[in-house]
């Protein structure tokens, strides 16, 4: 099968979003001792990738 690189680039995007996405969750982990107590900073580190991960596949349904 053969993908467009525009999608090609958008699959590797969002896969880099992921690895930042679990990196951000495990560190969060680690920091606090406990998955439920998260700072603000860190939580707004995750809705930020969040958000861009949703913008990218929003993006990608338009075409």
């Amino acid at each position: 099968m053969v993908v467009n690189s525009r999608y090609r680039n958008a699959l590797e995007r969002f896969e880099l979003l992921l690895r930042r996405l679990e990196d951000s969750d495990r560190q969060t982990r680690e920091d606090s001792g406990s998955i439920g107590e998260v700072t603000g900073r860190e939580a707004m580190r995750t809705n930020s990738i969040k958000s861009e991960m949703l913008a990218l596949v929003r993006s990608l349904i338009r075409y």
